[in-house]
């Protein structure tokens, strides 16, 4: 978790496939959640786009009407989305407002691409700012921000709020002489237990996911993430590639626990499907022994840039796909912050079930 103006952000995070790692989210398989159809935003649009199972539609009764929409002057790549083609950009402070019925963690994604157009986008700077509830004056989501990036492809900002019904608003406040822009907002109630055990809404904190890696296998796409998640390959946040190798893509679905379970001795819970999808469980990596690198010798390592004086939260978790039941036995380290015997008790780590689970570290 990231402590930032008021605001907490979320690392969410890793897996850990038998000593592999992995950054993600959360819990247990056949909770009933109905996937949200509604709160999917097409900024400076008069059309709907559909969208890996998401309709998002044309923004004219969300916004306020301190802004204007702007459109991209070329063609855009093939391998970015339409949903790009669009902006609405504001030259004072403005803001989206959402009718929330249901209390709970939601899910709240911004996208950006500073494509050209008859606006230079890139020179846009400008601070976000969300009211989830009326207990407290706001969260300052992004500061300063710019969406200009020297890969020239979409930027897309994640938190998790605690908010309470009524209406919720999301506000762009242009710094000094600039102007703000976006290009998509996603607003949606989170799986139920998709959050920390620990964070409750009523709480003056916001989760920013700042890194989710998929270990040992191809980058994971939004549109197989049942929730619209993309996960890295891991391969760039290795400190020594060589320490580690893949192992072969494992063949059946993970065997998720039908049900919550939360040990509260090793404090352990079962995940489900919403925390990961499957390929993510059915990849890993493992140490890569050799006659001249003995097991004991060395660590897998992944190393991450963090902000130095945050809070984060490190949500880490497993699959055992690649070991015999119990043979399994390993320590997680962080920084020398914490350390973490894990597969001595968990009697979910074998192979036989290949039941996925995680811990939470903050």
């Amino acid at each position: 978790m990231e402590n930032l103006h008021n605001c907490r952000t979320l690392v969410p995070m890793f897996s850990l496939l038998a000593l592999l790692l992995h950054l993600s989210s959360f819990h247990s398989l056949s909770l009933a959640y109905d996937l949200p159809d509604k709160n999917f935003i097409n900024c400076g649009s008069d059309a709907a786009i559909n969208l890996t199972s998401r309709t998002f539609i044309a923004d004219g009764s969300f916004s306020s009407q301190k802004s204007k929409a702007v459109k991209a002057s070329n063609q855009l790549p093939d391998n970015i989305s339409t949903l790009y083609q669009t902006a609405r950009i504001f030259s004072q402070q403005s803001y989206y407002k959402f009718e929330i019925s249901e209390n709970g963690t939601y899910l709240v994604r911004l996208h950006f691409l500073a494509f050209s157009s008859s606006v230079n986008l890139s020179t846009a700077l400008f601070d976000v700012l969300a009211f989830p509830n009326v207990s407290n004056s706001g969260f300052k989501l992004l500061s300063n921000f710019t969406a200009k990036n020297s890969s020239n492809s979409p930027l897309i900002k994640e938190f998790f709020l605690g908010i309470d019904p009524g209406t919720f608003k999301i506000y762009f406040v242009p710094q000094a002489s600039s102007f703000a822009f976006v290009n998509a907002i996603e607003v949606f109630l989170a799986p139920a237990s998709f959050s920390p055990e620990n964070y409750n809404s009523s709480l003056p904190s916001v989760l920013h996911t700042i890194y989710r890696v998929n270990v040992g296998g191809q980058e994971v796409t939004p549109d197989i993430d049942r929730i619209w998640r993309n996960w890295e390959q891991d391969d760039s946040y290795l400190s020594d590639p060589n320490s580690a190798k893949e192992i072969p893509y494992y063949p059946n679905r993970p065997s998720y626990y039908n049900g919550e379970h939360s040990d509260p001795v090793t404090h352990f819970i079962a995940a489900n499907d919403f925390i990961a999808p499957d390929s993510v469980y059915r990849t890993a990596k493992e140490m890569n022994i050799t006659p001249s690198r003995p097991f004991n010798s060395f660590n897998i390592t992944w190393s991450f840039n963090a902000r130095r004086n945050a809070r984060h939260l490190v949500r880490v978790h497993f699959c055992d796909i690649i070991g015999q039941p119990g043979n399994i036995v390993f320590y997680l380290y962080s920084n020398g912050n914490f350390s973490k015997k894990v597969g001595e008790y968990e009697s979910f780590f074998s192979t036989e079930s290949a039941t996925p689970f995680y811990y939470d570290f903050v």
